[in-house]
This record gives C-alpha cells, sequence and structure tokens, in this order.
C-alpha cells in the first residue's frame, strides 16, 4: 500500500485491537494480580477436563502451561501491557500483531471455539491479520518514523 490513506484506514482497528489488549491488562490490576495467577490457573485446568478444548491443544496445556502456570500467567499479563500499548502507538506493528494473533489463536484453542464462531477471539484475530498485512504503524505511528530510517519492510 503505497497510499498512506489506505493505510490510514487502519487506524480504528490499531486503536480497537490494542486498546483491547491494554484494557484487559487494566482489568487484571484491578482485580489484583494473585486472583489473576488463580484465575489463569482454574481455566486452564478446567481446559484440561473439558469436551470444548481442542483434542490437539490438550496436551500443550496438561504438558506446558500447567506445570508452569505462574510462569504464563505473568506472560499473557505482560503481553497485554506490551503488545497493547505497542500496537497503540503503531511500534513495530508488524510484529506486535503477529504476537498478538498467536496469543488469540491460544485463547481460542484453550476456549474450544471455532475459527468462525460467534465471539470476539475471531473477530480480533481477523483484525490482527489485516494489521500485519496492512503495515498499519506506518501511518501515525512509531513505524512511519522507523520506516522513513530504515525502509525494511517485513519488520515494521
Amino acid at each position: 500500500m503505497k497510499n498512506p490513506l489506505s493505510r490510514a484506514t487502519f487506524i480504528p482497528i490499531r486503536l480497537y485491537v490494542g486498546l483491547a489488549f491494554f484494557l484487559s491488562a487494566i482489568d487484571i490490576l484491578a482485580d489484583g494480580l494473585p486472583t489473576w495467577i488463580i484465575t489463569f490457573s482454574e481455566t486452564a485446568t478446567k481446559g484440561i477436563e473439558s469436551d470444548r478444548v481442542w483434542a490437539i491443544y490438550k496436551p500443550i496445556l496438561s504438558g506446558l502451561v500447567v506445570p508452569n502456570i505462574t510462569f504464563f500467567a505473568w506472560a499473557v499479563f505482560l503481553g497485554f501491557i506490551f503488545l497493547g500499548f505497542a500496537i497503540v502507538v503503531g511500534a513495530f506493528m508488524r510484529i506486535a500483531a503477529l504476537l498478538a494473533l498467536f496469543l488469540q489463536v491460544n485463547f481460542m484453542l484453550a476456549r474450544g471455539e471455532s475459527f468462525l464462531g460467534p465471539h470476539s477471539d475471531g473477530l480480533l484475530i481477523g483484525m490482527e491479520l489485516a494489521l500485519i498485512l496492512a503495515a498499519a504503524g506506518r501511518v501515525w505511528g512509531v513505524d512511519q518514523y522507523l520506516h522513513r530510517r530504515w525502509p525494511q519492510p517485513y519488520l515494521y
């Protein structure tokens, strides 16, 4: 997309996705980090026992996530903060949106939802894909300045 106006149409999407992640972090802080770790642990444990969770994802939950639950709870919380901030300000947009996409797909698989179901995960995944493809941080974002200085189109 050479026309900056075409990328500018992605600014509302960028703000929505970034604020969704950032506000999730604020909700965690409002409840308290110890409560978040307990809730995260209970959700992961229920996911192992649930019939809804995708069968290919259960070994990941039981073998990787649950044994390291504190690490993953902190990683998700910090991911919400840093990804939300990076997406809102348009910094390293493609990398941030790709990591947000990874996080969102994991949430969806852990809950056993489909890609086309009536939930926000599928919508956010579509938005994150659009942000990756459009390099949406190059309009009114940090990536605009980075791209002028170092024109490497694949990083930002």
